[in-house]
């Protein structure tokens, strides 16, 4: 019996965390970290992020987009996954809203006060469906518009089944529904015309259950995104992928959707290396680039990107040097993702964002949960106590291995933010 309480007394506390996702348990050694103001007191690993480089990769990003005045931007939440940083890409690059890829990012997002949610993935299990429906109820605090993406009708009866359950009118924001198109990718989405007129199909699905719900459902238009796409190597191949994947399959529904009367309010999609392609496709007229704000190893290797600079790192310490070409930090699996590849090693610096890699050389190599072991000539300079900077490989799995954010300027942590939305996805 005690156990059984003690299991539910878990549940039920998870369950409140999910439910008011600004709130975040801190650890002992969380609470410690978030009592220093300066950025080397800092208990590590402790996730940084340079507030001078983020700042100028959102105005870079809002710049670049100058000359295409059709296009709105929309960035993407799931690099950051933390309700301040979503209000202020909002707020200074002067965003139409912001995307989501779950749920409990939406729920952060429009906790932090962002007025517009595109959930860029399908929500059917009646969880997930009520806790979307849920987030109507923000409208009287000023939400606009909140969608996700659908490929089948049988998604969208869903949806239809949960407003049906939920009773009455509800809030006057109605559910957009944009039919996700496959650009090439094999994931989600229908197949583009002329190999399917899928799209036209499922867009009459959902212009019916609009009007079989008194308007709560519509019609938000397409998404059509390329996610491998971001990272071909070279310009020109990247540029010719994205024309004939996500540009020509976009085109297609687009155009077989007006022959046959409907109009398509929007068509998004664009990831942080392809959204420029995008625009000068001509054909979709919004874009959501993601990782931009914090880059990362991945995006560092592809040429001919805008100049966005890294300003997401991971501060490790030394806690080990058995010999003069090996040291051991105390980063590892729990700390760095390492799916794309290991991390860069690079000497402390106050700024974050104006390290450099050590001098002679250090590479990462796996060394378990709770170590990283250095190897290399650059060895010889470390001593046990001192501190390393690690550029993630991949910026959005290596946010979601922490509780929070600490938002560095001019050596100082000026700001400790929670990232609320952090999860396996749910």
């Amino acid at each position: 019996p005690m156990r059984a309480r003690g299991l539910t007394l878990l549940l039920t506390t998870c369950a409140a965390r999910r439910t008011l996702p600004g709130l975040v348990s801190v650890a002992p050694s969380a609470a410690k970290s978030m009592s220093s103001s300066v950025v080397d007191r800092l208990e590590t690993p402790a996730l940084l992020v340079d507030a001078e480089a983020l700042e100028r990769n959102l105005d870079l990003c809002r710049e670049s987009l100058a000359a295409f005045a059709g296009v709105a931007l929309r960035p993407h939440a799931k690099a950051h996954k933390c309700g301040p940083l979503g209000a202020l890409q909002v707020q200074r690059m002067g965003a139409r809203g912001l995307c989501c890829q779950t749920v409990a990012e939406a729920e952060v997002m429009v906790e932090a006060g962002v007025a517009d949610i595109l959930i860029t993935n399908q929500c059917v299990t009646p969880g997930k469906l009520r806790r979307v429906l849920a987030l109507r109820g923000h409208a009287a605090e000023g939400l606009t518009h909140l969608g996700f993406l659908v490929d089948s009708a049988d998604q969208v009866q869903l949806l239809v089944d949960a407003l049906a359950a939920e009773g009455g009118a509800g809030p006057s924001v109605p559910i957009s529904l944009y039919v996700e198109v496959d650009a090439g990718q094999g994931r989600c989405g229908v197949a583009p015309p002329p190999a399917s007129e899928a799209v036209l199909e499922l867009a009459r699905a959902i212009h019916a259950a609009g009007e079989a719900t008194g308007g709560q459902v519509s019609f938000g238009g397409i998404h059509c995104y390329h996610g491998f796409l971001q990272h071909v190597r070279d310009p020109e191949a990247r540029a010719s992928a994205v024309s004939e994947g996500p540009v020509r399959a976009a085109a297609a529904s687009r155009d077989l959707l007006e022959a046959h009367g409907l109009s398509v309010p929007v068509i998004t999609g664009g990831g942080t290396g392809t959204y420029l392609m995008e625009c000068r496709g001509g054909v979709h007229n919004e874009v959501q680039p993601g990782s931009f704000a914090f880059m990362d190893g991945d995006y560092a290797a592809n040429v001919g990107m805008p100049d966005f600079t890294q300003s997401l790192f991971v501060l490790s310490t030394v806690i080990s040097k058995p010999s003069s070409d090996r040291a051991v930090c105390d980063a590892g699996t729990k700390a760095v993702d390492q799916l794309s590849g290991p991390p860069e090693v690079r000497g402390f610096h106050r700024d974050p964002a104006s390290s450099v890699p050590l001098s002679g050389g250090v590479t990462y190599k796996c060394g378990g949960d709770e170590h990283g072991i250095l190897l290399g000539d650059g060895v010889a300079t470390l001593r046990v106590g001192d501190l390393v900077l690690l550029r993630p490989s991949h910026c959005d799995p290596a946010v979601n291995l922490f509780d929070q954010i600490h938002l560095v300027r001019d050596g100082a942590v000026e700001a400790v933010h929670p990232i609320g939305a952090r999860g396996p996805g749910c």
